[in-house]
């Protein structure tokens, strides 16, 4: 491992003490015309840099988790196929997509391989220079769910040894030292839980093999509905269930997964719309928030909506 990591750098890492992201979007818009991937750690920040430099460029394209499942399956194949543009998203990019963009512009996200993920995605066969700007929070801004306070603090505190890096190697040993300052928090954590005291009794730390015991990643409930602008029609499929066709309920089927968006539940508790029908028929929630595919959830309220 340690011949093959040293040997290795897909990419220069920039740490940027100001401006926020927001504010780079000049920089953004008027730079590389290659391939760019900008990412934010948050829906309501990445729709927001989206409306930005869409007004500045039109090879602006924004990707997020809060599409429906129709619309989340077109934008996937368009990032995948983008020759050059602009490509505005969150933490969706870090995994799963076959994707290698030029430039990244990223604000600071933990745990610290998130960062080293979203690097995976410049220049990921190595066969050009890729170059990573890192911008930290805005104002006040510390952390947001799902991210652990402790966590965000230790990224931030090892930023910048990002950069100058000689290798993929160094990243690694980064990543360990992050692990190392934050692990007793988890240790501390899991020793209280409930869990804990009544299957995890044998848990302990894992440093052999190669299956994961944990989640590297703070992760959040979220939940499947179904937005206003689908709501009517899923409504009336699930009242008239009795009355329809097998061909017909196959169609409502995929009408409803299709328009299904998973939502935070902190953000379904604020716009629920209940009905036993329909989630009797199709196990999701009816939700009172717009949709427009460019942008995906509209959320009534300026907050903050993760990934």
């Amino acid at each position: 491992m340690e011949e093959r990591y040293s040997s290795r750098k897909r990419v220069d890492v920039e740490v940027r003490d100001e401006p926020p992201l927001l504010n780079a979007v000049d920089e953004i818009a008027g730079g590389e015309r290659g391939k760019v991937l900008v990412v934010a750690n948050t829906v309501t920040r990445a729709r927001e840099l989206y409306t930005e430099l869409k007004g500045k460029r039109e090879d602006v394209y924004l990707f997020h988790s809060r599409f429906t499942n129709e619309d989340k399956r077109k934008k996937m194949e368009l990032v995948e196929s983008i020759e050059s543009g602009i490509l505005v998203a969150t933490q969706v990019v870090e995994v799963s997509l076959d994707i290698d963009y030029d430039v990244l512009y990223t604000e600071v996200a933990p745990p610290l391989d998130a960062l080293v993920q979203r690097f995976g995605r410049v220049n990921r066969r190595g066969l050009k220079k890729g170059k990573a700007l890192i911008f930290e929070p805005e104002g006040g801004e510390t952390h947001l769910p799902p991210y652990d306070k402790k966590s965000f603090e230790a990224s931030v505190n090892l930023l910048g040894e990002l950069e100058g890096i000689g290798s993929e190697l160094y990243l690694l040993r980064l990543n360990d030292r992050f692990y190392e300052e934050i692990w007793s928090g988890f240790e501390r954590a899991i020793s209280q839980h409930w869990l804990m005291r009544k299957t995890l009794k044998t848990l302990s730390r894992w440093k052999g093999g190669s299956e994961d015991w944990l989640s590297t990643r703070d992760t959040f409930i979220s939940l499947p509905a179904v937005p206003r602008p689908f709501l009517d029609t899923a409504l009336e499929y699930a009242s008239n269930w009795e009355e329809l066709s097998d061909e017909e309920r196959l169609r409502a089927t995929i009408f409803v997964i299709e328009k299904t968006v998973n939502v935070p539940i902190w953000v379904l508790n604020e716009a629920k719309f209940s009905s036993e029908d329909l989630y009797e028929r199709f196990g999701v929630f009816g939700i009172e928030m717009d949709y427009n595919s460019d942008v995906g959830i509209v959320e009534k309220k300026r907050k903050a909506m993760v990934f």
